[in-house]
Order: structure tokens, then C-alpha cells, then sequence
């Protein structure tokens, strides 16, 4: 979906996958004149520049390389390797606007937006003791879940993979999270806050 140059978004069909991946990201009016449009059969010209214009102002917003003016880090986990000397080879972001995956071993980073991410929470377990994985930080990890920031050892701590999805395809992994429920939590909150 990151490909807005393949849809033509006078055709129905097109502007119907659209909307089901972006409906959060327009306006609910503009959210109505696409549906009846669609039903319409028939999408006005100039309704399709305004939805292309809107979804990529977001994307770019999404797959910007600094922190937006009034974005926030309210999640973070760093993945090391090494045993005496620690290394941090990735970095594992969630923002009030996007949710990011940062390899530096690779140069790569996958970012999505919050808007359009579904998360699921898989192979959860319990250790009856065991490190956080992943930091809650700033005032909006606590106004959201009520967590604070921690790093240290408890016992029987919950763990699991937050999958992200969009259009119901994998986009990737944070694998191993510690309280992933709250941190879903986070996200379907962030989403709901946010939705234009």
C-alpha cells in the first residue's frame, strides 16, 4: 500500500482498497463521500486528489528519517549483542504517530503508521522471572497503559510477539515483549486518540 503511483483512484475498485486501508486516516466526512461514491460506482475527480493527497502527506509523514515536531516516543526496546562489550544492533520504536523497526546491522528500517496498523499479540507466556523487554517512557506511556518506565527484574512476568499488520498482511515482528497486552493496549489507544 505503500505504492500510491499503482491505484488510479477514479477507479471504484482502487479507491475501495484505499479506503480500506486508510478510512483512519481521512476525515470521517471525506470518509462518507468516498463510501457513497463507492456505491456510487462512479469517484469524481476531484474527490480522488483529495484522498491522494491526504494519504500521502501521511505517508510521508510516516516514513520520515527524524521525529515529526510533535511526535513522541512512547515506547522503545533496544536489541543488543555481546557479551562484555553490548552493541545495539536494533532499535524497536512506537511513537504516537508510527511504529518502527530499526536494524543497524542490515540499514534497513521498517516504519508504519499507527493509524493504519492492526497489532496482534502472539505466543504469549509467562517466566516466573525475567527482564523487561521494552521500556515504557514519557508521559504518554503512563497517561495510556499506567505503566512507568522500568528496566528491572520481577517475577512471573508475561511475554509474547506484537505482530504488525496492515491489510491483514504481516509488515513485522517485535519479538519477546514483556507486558505485550499493554503495549497493544498503547497502540488501540493511540489510535483512538488520534483518528482524525
Amino acid at each position: 500500500m505503500s505504492e500510491m503511483a499503482s491505484f488510479n483512484l477514479k477507479n471504484v475498485e482502487d479507491m475501495q482498497k484505499v479506503l480500506n486501508v486508510f478510512k483512519d486516516v481521512l476525515p470521517t466526512y471525506l470518509e462518507a463521500e468516498v463510501k457513497k461514491a463507492i456505491k456510487k460506482g462512479e469517484i469524481p475527480e476531484q474527490l480522488a486528489i483529495q484522498v491522494r493527497d491526504m494519504v500521502q502527506n501521511y505517508q510521508s509523514k510516516v516514513m520520515s528519517k527524524e521525529l515529526l515536531p510533535d511526535e513522541e516516543i512512547l515506547w522503545i526496546h533496544e536489541v543488543e549483542k555481546g557479551i562484555f562489550k553490548k552493541e545495539v544492533i536494533e532499535k524497536w520504536i512506537i511513537t504516537n504517530h508510527r511504529i518502527m523497526k530499526v536494524n543497524f546491522e542490515t540499514n534497513k528500517a521498517f516504519k508504519i503508521g499507527v493509524l493504519i496498523t492492526d497489532v496482534v499479540v502472539m505466543n504469549k507466556h509467562r517466566k516466573s522471572s525475567g527482564s523487561r523487554v521494552g521500556t515504557f517512557t514519557g508521559r504518554g506511556g503512563r497517561g495510556f497503559v499506567g505503566v512507568g518506565v522500568s528496566s528491572t527484574s520481577s517475577k512471573s512476568m508475561t511475554y509474547g510477539d506484537l505482530v504488525f499488520l496492515v491489510a491483514g498482511k504481516e509488515m513485522f515482528r517485535f519479538c519477546g515483549v514483556s507486558d505485550p497486552d499493554g503495549v497493544k493496549r498503547l497502540i488501540d489507544n493511540l489510535k483512538k486518540a488520534i483518528k482524525v
